[in-house]
């Protein structure tokens, strides 16, 4: 058995490459978002490969649970489709030969924290499809290797950080020159003016619409050994001032506050996203325990979701061919057998006194012998 489990990344690599390629010919776009997040779901014991005491936003709040890092691709007409999924082992396991060998952890495979995992889901799609945005929330952005990762690959990015990560800004009018103190995010909210804020239509909620304001200013991050690297800081927050967002932000020079803030609101859909997963195809519904098991499932989940979404496109979108010119092996007709045509035109049960008798009665069948409901219990 232990050969048979053995780490084989073959068995779903050119599965989700195959997936990729699908996305990117039916919504992929050189503008579209990569969107990173962590996603748990709970569960009890220790077997479980991955399981660990840790923070479950399914719970909100820390316990027994396995963390995926998860990538979402935000392209043509906002369609989202996830396309990536690693699992995340925490240090207890990689330190743990013995926990390791009993569902098969790959030897090579060490301890990455998410932000880690993130940069190289970034890293590996980007060789495979097109996108200039890379979105992600406070866990990936409270270090600045992550946002560097996104920069270095020739990324846009809008990543939201904690609010007591500090920035230094840079004085107006000028490119370079740092002001000598160093806020924290959170401070830099009371410096700013009235006047410099701009307002927002964000959706349409259940009670009307819903509305927020924002602003951005330029600003310097510390990397350790390294010089101050100049980023975008963008505020967003309710008009009512109780929900805050902080977001550090690299783009084209002239990037504008309406294009920071679209991004912005793009990275909420992998959250929904991950909630159709669970939903709809049972991404939290594994019951495996080995390193290949999860990310058997994973695969199966991400194929499932995408064909799911396929078809809502195509269920929402008319033909644009003349009735002449349909194609029998197009939509959804591709996804029938070659003699649909004739399955169709025969009856599905026989005609006649026959239809809705026992199946005991149709012609070729035997009669089943009397059985107790009790002699499953006996010799």
């Amino acid at each position: 058995m232990g050969d048979r489990l053995r780490w084989n990344p073959q068995e779903w690599e050119p599965h989700l490459e195959q997936l990729g390629k699908e996305v990117k010919k039916e919504i992929g776009i050189e503008d579209a978002s990569l969107v990173i997040d962590g996603s748990g779901t709970p569960k009890k014991g220790r077997a479980t490969v991955g399981v660990a005491r840790q923070y479950c936003g399914r719970l909100g709040k820390s316990d027994n649970c396995v963390v995926g890092v998860y990538a979402a691709y935000v392209g043509r007409d906002e369609a989202t489709a996830m396309v990536g999924a690693e699992l995340f082992l925490p240090k207890e396991w990689c330190e743990d030969p013995e926990r390791r060998e009993k569902v098969y952890v790959p030897p090579q495979v060490s301890y990455r924290s998410q932000p880690q995992i993130g940069g190289a889901l970034v890293e590996q799609l980007s060789a495979q499809m097109p996108f200039s945005w890379v979105l992600a929330d406070s866990e990936f952005g409270r270090t600045g290797a992550f946002r560097d990762w996104a920069r270095l690959l020739g990324k846009n990015y809008v990543v939201e950080v904690p609010k007591n990560t500090h920035v230094r800004r840079i004085r107006a009018g000028t490119e370079d020159t740092l002001e000598r103190r160093q806020w924290q995010v959170e401070e830099l909210r009371g410096q700013i003016p009235v006047k410099s804020w701009s307002y927002f239509h964000i959706r349409d909620g259940e009670k009307g619409p819903i509305e927020a304001r924002a602003t951005m200013l330029a600003v310097a991050t510390h990397r350790d050994g390294k010089d101050w690297i100049k980023e975008t800081l963008v505020i967003m927050e309710t008009l009512d001032g109780r929900d805050r967002w902080y977001y550090l932000a690299h783009a084209p020079k002239g990037t504008t506050l309406d294009e920071f803030v679209r991004r912005a609101k793009q990275r909420h859909r992998i959250e929904e996203t991950i909630q159709e997963c669970k939903g709809e195809v049972g991404l939290d519904h594994f019951e495996t325990r080995t390193w290949q098991g999860w990310h058997h499932h994973m695969l199966l989940c991400l194929i499932a979701h995408w064909f799911l979404l396929r078809e809502k496109r195509r269920l929402g979108k008319k033909s644009t061919r003349h009735h002449d010119q349909h194609d029998s092996r197009s939509d959804r007709a591709s996804l029938l057998p070659s003699n649909a045509e004739k399955l169709c035109s025969e009856p599905e049960l026989p005609s006649g006194p026959q239809r809705g008798l026992p199946a005991s009665t149709l012609p070729g069948s035997k009669t089943p012998r009397a059985t107790s409901s009790l002699s499953n219990t006996g010799s």
